[in-house]
């Protein structure tokens, strides 16, 4: 009597029974010419149910079998847990590519000038980056010590003058570096430096309450004064130093892409570090709580102030606007359309000449429905004075239009990027060309022209301004004022 062998296990090899059709009976592989396969055992840990096996020139080759369903990265996730594959060792090439554009990127060129430099694709140099994190690191870390010790060589001297930007650009690499070693970029070991006395003196003394925007203005200030003198002692500082550092600022980019920093962004600076030199000169009358570390406080005179002509939106452009927000989808809250909200914010912010921060960090609870107005505490206000605006019919009935239980009136998604993409295409739908369209500080401008013909007190109270000249020299467009008085001036030529 012959014996019959045992049938093979689902997790031994075996091939489908003849004569079977759909899933093996054997182990449940669904897949019809799957060959010799089985299942996969517990302790392999696969993902995979199966595993076929197939002939190849280097031997047998394992090929996972996955349910019927899983995913691609279910399948890759699964590949990778059983056969992993080795880290593969950067090429000499990558490896002198990696640590040449971490030196680059260290002595401040851009992500394009260093991919030029190095002749690879920028995408190239960020997968480079990315790849290989901790090579780039290292020689980048490596680097910035060289950096620091350029960055101190050249500072205060007219090499730096000579490509001014890359200079700045390694200047606050090494700020940086330095900083985060706990020292300073500039140490001085024969007296107080500049910016020493600032941040040990002024900063607690003279700005404890001050503003954000003051504090991060003063601390731009004293960076440009430290990257472009090297931040010499109090008493090294003469007038002639002074005069260097004035002119040097005007040599530095301004906002806009090719352009020289602005007269009145110079202006702003030098103010910063004359007041800081002040405080630090003898007292006086007006100056009682001076430090008296200098006998004669230096000096240099600021360029002209450039004024210009303020841009003032026209009643075309803001109807065009009102018209235009129709086509705006966004942003999107509960409760609120995205029409209402821009057609709100425009009216808003044209009919009380608030500032943009004021704008979006007004909340629904201050405003008062019943008299017409909403108050900002004086934290809110530039001059630190409580400010009451008050609400025309106009803007009453576009803020109902939007009214909900909300903490903001005008929330926001994105900030600011995603608020002037935004401003910049409803003007766009608006048919106003880019060279022409404006920004909220616009609408500010305009609300205090319009007011100054009127009455020009309200203007200044409506701005929150403490004195007048400041709503004059920043905020009117004098020209179509003038224009308007000489229109009516009588003409004794035409009587009779």
């Amino acid at each position: 009597m012959s014996r019959e062998p045992n049938p093979p296990a689902p997790t031994d090899w075996h091939k489908r029974p003849n004569g079977t059709r759909g899933a093996c009976p054997i182990c449940g592989c669904p897949t019809l010419n799957a060959g010799f396969h089985r299942s996969y055992k517990p302790e392999e840990g696969m993902r995979a149910l199966w595993v076929k096996r197939q002939k190849s020139l280097s031997g047998w080759r394992e090929i996972p079998i996955f349910a019927p369903g899983d995913s691609a990265q279910e399948i890759g996730q699964a590949l990778q847990a059983k056969h992993p594959k080795p880290p593969r060792a950067p090429k000499p090439e990558t490896i002198k590519a990696v640590m040449g554009a971490a030196k680059l990127e260290a002595f401040g060129f851009t992500a394009e000038e260093a991919a030029e430099k190095l002749g690879i694709p920028r995408g190239k140099l960020r997968d480079y980056r990315e790849r290989y994190a901790d090579l780039w690191t290292r020689h980048y870390v490596s680097a910035l010590a060289s950096v620091t010790k350029a960055v101190r060589k050249l500072a205060g001297t007219e090499a730096v003058f000579d490509d001014l930007t890359h200079y700045l650009r390694m200047a606050e690499n090494a700020d940086r570096w330095t900083m985060q070693n706990g020292e300073p970029l500039f140490p001085s070991s024969t007296g107080t430096t500049l910016t020493g006395f600032y941040n040990g003196h002024y900063l607690p003394n003279q700005l404890s309450d001050a503003a954000p925007k003051t504090f991060e203005s003063y601390q731009a200030a004293t960076r440009k004064w430290a990257y472009l003198t090297g931040d010499p002692p109090l008493s090294e500082i003469t007038s002639d130093m002074m005069a260097r550092f004035r002119n040097g600022l005007g040599k530095c980019s301004g906002k806009k892409p090719g352009t020289r920093m602005s007269p009145n962004t110079t202006r702003g600076i030098l103010r910063h570090i004359q007041a800081i030199l002040n405080k630090a000169g003898p007292a006086g009358p007006r100056n009682r709580d001076a430090a008296e570390l200098i006998t004669r406080v230096p000096w240099t005179k600021p360029p002209r102030e450039d004024l210009g002509e303020p841009r003032i939106v026209t009643p075309d452009e803001l109807q065009a606007c009102y018209l235009a927000a129709t086509a705006m989808d966004a942003p999107r809250f509960p409760g609120i359309k995205a029409p209402a909200w821009w057609r709100a914010l425009l009216v808003t912010a044209y009919n009380t000449g608030m500032r943009r921060g004021n704008l979006f960090s007004m909340r629904m609870d201050q405003i008062d429905w019943r008299l017409c107005q909403i108050v900002l505490p004086a934290r809110k206000m530039k001059a630190r004075k409580l400010h009451v605006v008050h609400l025309n019919g106009s803007v009453l009935e576009h803020l109902r239009a939007i009214r909900t239980d909300r903490e903001l009136v005008f929330p926001l998604e994105h900030w600011p990027k995603w608020f002037y993409d935004q401003f910049h295409k409803l003007q766009a739908a608006a048919g106003i060309p880019r060279s022409k369209q404006f920004g909220l500080h616009a609408l500010r401008k305009t609300c205090a022209t319009l007011l100054w013909g009127v009455a020009p007190q309200a203007a200044q109270l409506a701005l929150g301004h403490a004195a007048a000249n400041v709503t004059m020299r920043h905020y009117i467009a004098a020209g179509g004022i003038v224009a308007k008085a000489l229109d009516l001036l009588p003409q004794p030529w035409l009587a009779g």
